[in-house]
């Protein structure tokens, strides 16, 4: 969700349309990711209740949204899905190590591993860019 909360932002303010493209393409990323998860979830727990809040969520992939502003480049775009990104891969990282059950587990580790792939995506296009 704060992906498209950034898209429509850019879009409103007519900020970067590369910066735009960014997000927008990071957007249908975590959709394929929040999908994976929760077949991931499916899997590992059935039909047990979920006891995760929306709460939560936002704190733990929300880009820095004081970063943001009109004259924002496709650099400043990167840095900021960048450090996201990173701050996912903490908290699942840390959060493993709170963990008593192995599904769990198995779940925080899985998530951990595609905020990696996650960040190297975003390394590998912005040395495409010319952005490093």
């Amino acid at each position: 969700e704060s992906y498209e909360q950034l898209v429509v932002w850019t879009d409103r303010s007519g900020t970067s349309t590369e910066a735009a493209e960014l997000f927008r393409k990071m957007a249908v990323v975590e959709k394929k990711h929040a999908d994976q998860i929760s077949q991931l979830r499916a899997a590992l727990f059935g039909n047990d209740p979920v006891r995760y809040t929306q709460t939560v969520g936002w704190e733990v992939e929300v880009p820095n949204f004081d970063e943001i502003s009109d004259s924002m480049t496709l650099k400043d775009a990167f840095d900021i899905a960048l450090a996201a990104e990173k701050k996912a891969h903490d908290f699942y990282a840390g959060a493993l190590e709170y963990n008593v059950d192995a599904q769990t587990s198995g779940l925080f580790e899985s998530l951990r591993k595609a905020e990696v792939e996650h960040i190297r995506m975003l390394e590998k296009e912005m040395a495409a860019a010319g952005l490093e």
